[in-house]
């Protein structure tokens, strides 16, 4: 047992000893089975590649074998489907080292490249992929012991099997700078403490392989990665004060490359993504530990780190590039969000309307000033004028007057003095109030652009955007109406309808399609609308089946409550209003309108009037829907008797004296053998998978309507008893 973890220590701290001596049993484990295997690769003995992984692929077996029926079957499973797979690329790796062909596949699979990318004559940092070892990878320990295994692999494999210009050294420093990356996400700086120690290693075998130029980019790229071990051990302040002297340095070689390459515009260098990097990652930490004010790090760190992103992604556009351009948006995007409802929150609250009042006091006060100066000031003319007109005439005393005259000239000074002080602070309130009251719509804008950039750039490799794509349509939501920059907002949404891929709005459907109505302003539609109506169309062009069912739902609204007195209608008219749905058959119409340019441009042309089709039948389908949902259901509660299984339509539809509707439902797509409608709706409760391209040939995870079943049943509550149909798919399969 303790030579087993011996093995399983040595794999995880990345250190392999061929020369070791290693002592045979008859019953090797999992690591002393790899550990043999890397020895047979790493001296050539070929015979025994395939017999040491089937010793290791063996003890696993065995151990899952023992554990079947155990509690602890569910909570190992993942461990063992990971070591699965490491023997799998170890299998790949085998192969290749007999058959003496290049290793670009595993390599791929790794998170390296294309194959194309592997065999360039340059290769460096940005084109290694971060991507995930594997998708049921869910511990840190099992992800380390992959890595480790790998980081073993490229040790031992010869030189002669790497793509060229692509040698191990090349290929380890990758690896160990990814491995470093996945600790430090993982939160584990010692981890990432040895990785970095094993880098400095292979570091010094690459100065003496590159000029010192690429030898001092790397050295940057280490400090940066010790500064961000520095943070993942809560060092805040020696990690922020190392991106500084890093971006510094940074900025001092991006000036003197700048000067050197000024004649070629287009040339992208490493430090620009490095410096970009680095800018992003300070400028965050300073904001988590508010290390420096908002606008400071707006203006100085979140904002250059932008915008040196996004010119690295439009000269060198690749998924490492897009990855940083993204992620320097979304970080700008949501520290700007965070100052715009913090000044929201500061301008609504009770401390900025007091100082609001106080603010309007003071300059009440300044206008009452300015009335006594100007009194003051007359009535000290006018003194000054009489003493002349009197001067030689018996009158009073000459002391007296001079007296009157210095009193008057004192107010006079002392109510000026009075008013500049006032004035001051009015321009200084008036001013910050201002400034205070600008920065929201700045902060929005520019929170909800970036936004828009950020979801532009990214393609449907990135995850977990969705929670983006609800933090900026929630932004636009607040201020659509009745704001200040309501204009300006709607535009901006405007403009993301058309950049923004449409798949990214379709899980706000409802939210988004909840707001249609015939909203008009100067007797044109409001900007609102028009950028509503902009996205909901492309939602409904481009994925139909997740868009068009709640579009036509929407139109129906005045159809509801026509099955028994109408008596839920109105309740449910408060929201679905006759102007929504006025607005929502508009944009149906617009839609079919729309389709033939729209699809000519973006689609296949074998798609034309697929969407035209598609809504007839979803609307023939729905209006049977409808028909049958009102159709009331007392007769089959009363005289003692409790209907509520098999139920046959043909019941609903004779005792409602219908001849549509409930029996329509069978017959509404078409008769048995015959086809109505040219494409047919797929099951509603179970929509396909969503496609980020649109093409929905094949309906992944769900299946086309083919027929109903010729009874319902009814829940056992509600007023109008819900009612439960069956679907028949294509697949042959049943669908409540």
């Amino acid at each position: 047992g303790s030579k087993i973890g011996a093995y399983s220590t040595s794999f995880k701290v990345g250190h392999f000893r061929p020369h070791q001596p290693t002592i045979e049993t008859s019953n090797p484990g999992f690591h002393e089975s790899l550990r043999s295997f890397f020895l047979a690769i790493q001296h050539g003995d070929s015979d025994n590649y395939s017999l040491k992984l089937n010793q290791a692929r063996a003890v696993l077996l065995s151990e899952v074998y023992s554990l079947i029926g155990t509690e602890s079957m569910t909570s190992s499973i993942t461990d063992y489907t990971t070591k699965f797979q490491v023997l799998n690329d170890l299998n790949d790796l085998s192969i290749c080292a007999i058959a003496r062909r290049p290793i670009n596949d595993v390599l791929c699979r790794w998170g390296f490249g294309s194959s194309q990318e592997l065999n360039e004559l340059s290769y460096d940092d940005h084109k290694v992929t971060n991507t995930s070892l594997h998708s049921n990878i869910s511990s840190f320990k099992s992800e380390e012991l992959v890595l480790s295994i790998r980081e073993v692999a490229l040790k031992v494999l010869p030189s002669r099997l790497f793509p060229k210009q692509f040698g191990p050294i090349v290929a380890l420093s990758l690896h160990l700078k990814k491995f470093c990356s996945i600790a430090i996400e993982r939160g584990r700086p010692d981890v990432a403490d040895g990785c970095l120690e094993r880098l400095h290693q292979i570091m010094k075998v690459r100065k003496t392989q590159n000029d010192a130029g690429i030898f001092d980019i790397s050295t940057m790229k280490l400090k940066l990665v010790e500064a961000k071990i520095m943070k993942c051990h809560n060092e805040s302040s020696d990690a922020i004060r190392c991106a500084k002297l890093i971006i510094g340095h940074l900025q001092r070689e991006k000036i003197e490359r700048d000067e050197r390459t000024s004649n070629i515009k287009d040339m992208v260098s490493d430090v620009d993504s490095l410096l970009s990097e680095a800018l992003r990652n300070c400028g965050d930490w300073m904001t988590k530990y508010k290390v420096e004010s908002g606008k400071s790090v707006l203006s100085n760190y979140l904002i250059p780190a932008s915008l040196l992103a996004k010119s690295v992604y439009d000269k060198r556009c690749c998924s490492s590039s897009a990855r940083s351009a993204v992620d320097a948006m979304l970080t700008m995007a949501g520290f700007v969000a965070n100052l715009y409802d913090n000044v929201l929150e500061r301008v609504n609250s009770q401390e900025w309307k007091m100082s609001g009042i106080a603010a309007l006091q003071r300059k009440q006060e300044l206008e009452t000033c300015e009335n006594m100066f100007r009194e003051s000031r007359e009535k000290m003319m006018a003194a000054k004028s009489s003493r002349k007109k009197s001067k030689g005439r018996n009158s009073a005393s000459p002391k007296q007057n001079k007296l009157s005259m210095a009193q008057q000239e004192a107010e006079c000074i002392d109510i000026h003095a009075h008013m500049r002080t006032l004035q001051k602070e009015v321009e200084m309130d008036a001013k910050e109030r201002s400034a205070v009251e600008k920065s929201i719509g700045n902060f929005l804008l520019l929170a909800i652009k970036n936004y828009e950039n950020a979801l532009n750039l990214s393609d449907s490799s990135f995850q977990d955007m969705d929670q983006h794509v609800f933090r900026m349509v929630s932004l636009w939501f607040e201020n659509s109406h009745n704001s200040a920059f309501s204009k300006e907002v709607n535009l901006s949404m405007g403009n993301a309808s058309q950049t923004v891929p449409s798949y990214r709005f379709v899980p706000l459907t409802y939210q988004l399609f909840s707001r249609i109505d015939e909203e008009v302003d100067n007797k044109k539609r409001s900007s609102f609308q028009t950028a509503l109506r902009a996205i909901v169309i492309k939602i409904c062009i481009d994925h139909p089946y997740h868009g068009l069912v709640q579009l036509i739902a929407l139109s129906n609204g005045k159809n509801v409550g026509s099955g028994v007195s109408g008596r839920q209608s109105n309740t449910y008219l408060e929201n679905v209003k006759d102007s929504k749905v006025e607005a929502t058959k508009d944009i149906l119409n617009d839609i079919c309108k729309k389709e033939k340019l729209y699809q000519t441009s973006n689609h296949d042309s074998s798609r034309l009037h697929f969407i035209s089709e598609l809504v007839a039948s979803y609307t023939a389908l729905t209006d049977s829907y409808i028909q049958l949902a009102m159709a009331p259901t007392q007769q089959f509660q009363s005289g003692g008797r409790q209907l509520t299984k098999d139920i046959a339509l043909s019941l609903v539809n004779r005792v409602s004296g219908r001849g549509v509707g409930s029996s329509n439902l069978q017959t509404c797509l078409g008769k048995r053998g015959t086809q109505i409608f040219k494409h047919l709706p797929c099951i509603i409760t179970r929509p396909p998978t969503l496609q980020p391209n649109g093409d929905y040939t094949d309906l992944i995870g769900s299946e086309l309507i083919a027929s109903f079943d010729p009874t319902f049943s009814l829940t056992e509550t509600g007023l109008h008893r819900p009612k439960i149909i069956i679907c028949r798919g294509g697949d042959g399969r049943k669908y409540k």
